[in-house]
């Protein structure tokens, strides 16, 4: 009879045990489709970034380049003043 309460002791905290830990299944599949969720977006956000990262470069090659023609167009501005100077100075002489 010892050996029967015992075996119903055991089962009554067994089931205490199972219904306390019961909800651990169910947080584990929250975590998993929180990971999923979070995996998803950080590949979102690693491809964004690849994104703009090549955006940058080519925003660089462009102001470079706008860089060399707006310092070729300040060259020929001054040998265009430089030129109108002589012309004036000139056609002030007569």
């Amino acid at each position: 009879m010892a050996d029967e309460i015992s075996l119903s002791t055991l089962n009554t905290k067994l089931e205490v045990l199972i219904e306390r830990t019961g909800h651990i299944q169910t947080d584990l599949t929250d975590i998993k489709r929180d990971n999923k969720d979070r995996d998803s977006k950080i590949g979102c956000n690693e491809k964004h970034i690849k994104t703009l990262q090549s955006e940058m470069k080519d925003n660089t090659e462009e102001i470079d380049s706008l860089r060399k023609k707006a310092d070729g167009w300040n060259t020929i501005n001054s040998l265009g003043v430089a030129v109108a100077a002589i012309i004036a100075w000139f056609k002030g002489g007569e």
